[in-house]
């Protein structure tokens, strides 16, 4: 959209201009007219105007003065006099102060026109012009982002792990990039905090690490880059000019500065580890395979891997024999079995060994032998591993062999803690309640029940009572009578159908106890219904 606006104190060549030109068709949306610089000047203020249209002799102020204002005001705006004297020091000033074009009076419309496609034509130029500039200004701050996602893609394979693909990316995207480039790529992940930190510190932490990877590793530009990874991880991507400029001596050593300095004074533990010399497009397969590599180790904290020299190769996992440990802990000795849990780990790691799938599998194994043992205890799991602190360490516990012991002294604790709780009758108490509504239509008794859950009637009797508040003839009969109401209110069946359905053959001795617990007989509750 341009606007155009037409300075002259003669109104019939202002009128005459504005009615004589095809504005439309030249792309101009808006004409303004002004008969004085004030006006024109007032105009500007509040409107866009592109093209100025300028009589140069006027009586209050002349259209130099106009011209030298607006350069100062509206750098961006061409103008073109219009005059009736062929005045060359006229023209000379005009063209001095910036003017687009000098023309007499009287002009065709043809002229004017093919004036203002000229400067219109200028002022699109102006307009890509100013737009490259504000792409180079905007390139030149966020380059470095553009880079870091330029690789990020590579890493994550949204560029095809291709030579051609990630030259042709580079090209399109304005990358610094050669296919003879070679690279070492370093993946570092953090592998716990020692303290408790909250998100806020956490994203601290990670910014004074990638701070210190650019400082200690990387240490130039010109060296390589750091593309963040997941959470607490990054990959230090080293650009070498051939296999023999890398040193693993001083990689290795400057790794284990890095290290150190977390260790010291980010409190926090973490490995890094080292890949091979590398064309871009390998880095994919590198990514995995060190992330892979960083994975499998669970025996290592705060030292520096080596692809190719630490296995990756996979474990055979062997079941330990649980049926110990089971034994232990049914009969409390809970730190004996932490130990002895302990032990076997630490003998595996020595013999076999231990990697990802297989600490997965032996977490799964013992989580199995811990519930069915809480099972025999009439313990329910929920109510003890449910907390933040237990799905926490529960799910580092494959981190390292560090976090499985911490994780298993955990649940053992809690194991021991609630068993030497005085007793933990509310599952025994649901069993049975549940085992009556389900056999509200026998002829039930304590001993019965006290069979179904393997325990002695009268120890069942007392906890019952306690519990409940209520015998268990009571709590029969209660739960008789509720289901009979319900029976009766919804639907068609005789009272007496009813009665038999809930274990009572007497209808009157069925109805005096319901009208005792209700309020009314069955028979009145049916008819209100």
């Amino acid at each position: 959209m341009m606007n155009l606006m037409i300075v002259d104190d003669e109104n019939i060549i202002v009128e005459d201009i504005k009615s004589g030109v095809d504005w439309k068709k030249l792309g101009i949306t808006n004409v303004y007219t002004a008969s004085n610089i004030y006006v024109a000047k007032e105009i500007f203020n509040t409107q866009d105007i592109s093209l100025l249209l300028c009589d140069i002799e006027m009586p209050q102020g002349n259209g130099l003065e106009l011209l030298s204002w607006v350069r100062d005001h509206y750098t961006e705006t061409e103008t073109i006099f219009l005059t009736c004297h062929a005045d060359f020091d006229y023209a000379v000033e005009a063209i001095r102060k910036g003017s687009f074009d000098f023309l007499l009076k009287p002009i065709t419309y043809e002229d004017l026109e093919i004036v203002l496609i000229k400067a219109i034509k200028k002022l699109n130029t102006n307009m890509v012009t100013a737009e490259f500039g504000k792409i180079g200004r905007y390139w030149s701050k966020f380059q470095p982002i553009l880079v870091e996602r330029f690789w990020v893609d590579i890493l994550n394979r949204n560029i095809a792990s291709t030579s051609e693909a990630i030259k042709e990316a580079a090209r399109e995207r304005s990358i610094p990039y050669a296919e003879q480039m070679i690279f070492i790529p370093i993946y570092i992940k953090i592998r716990r905090y020692r303290n408790d930190i909250d998100p806020r510190e956490e994203k601290h932490v990670e910014f004074v690490l990638k701070s210190k990877i650019d400082e200690i590793i990387v240490k130039t530009v010109e060296n390589g880059l750091i593309i963040p990874n997941s959470k607490g991880s990054f990959f230090a991507i080293l650009s070498m000019n051939s296999p023999s400029d890398c040193n693993e001596e001083a990689l290795k050593k400057d790794c284990e500065n890095f290290i150190e300095f977390c260790s010291q004074n980010l409190g926090c533990d973490l490995n890094c580890c080292i890949g091979k010399v590398k064309f871009a497009h390998d880095l994919p397969d590198q990514a995995d395979k060190l992330i892979q590599l960083e994975k499998n180790n669970i025996a290592f904290e705060n030292c520096v891997l080596y692809l190719g020299k630490y296995s990756c190769s996979a474990v055979e996992y062997l079941t330990p024999d649980f049926v110990m440990w089971t034994a232990m802990l049914a009969k409390g000795e809970v730190e004996n079995a932490y130990l002895s849990i302990c032990r076997y780990i630490d003998q595996t790691i020595r013999t076999t060994g231990y990697d990802f799938d297989a600490i997965k599998k032996f977490q799964l194994d013992f989580s199995q032998m811990i519930f069915s043992t809480l099972k025999q205890k009439n313990m329910q799991a929920h109510k003890i591993l449910s907390d933040v602190k237990s799905e926490d360490l529960y799910s580092c516990a494959t981190r390292s062999i560090i976090d499985l012991k911490a994780w298993i002294k955990h649940v053992t604790d809690k194991f021991n803690s609630c068993a030497c709780m005085p007793n933990l009758s509310e599952s025994m108490i649901d069993k049975a309640k549940k085992y009556i509504k389900q056999n509200i239509d026998q002829d039930l008794c304590r001993t019965d029940i006290a069979a179904y859950l393997h325990i002695n009637p009268d120890y069942f009797t007392r906890i019952f009572n306690k519990e409940v508040g209520l015998s268990i003839p009571e709590f029969i009969m209660q739960e008789r009578l509720k289901i009979a109401k319900e029976m009766i209110l919804q639907t068609d069946m005789s009272i007496s159908e009813i009665a038999v359905s809930v274990g009572y053959t007497n209808f009157s001795y069925f109805s005096k106890l319901f009208k005792e617990m209700f309020g009314l007989n069955p028979t009145a509750l049916k008819l209100r219904k």
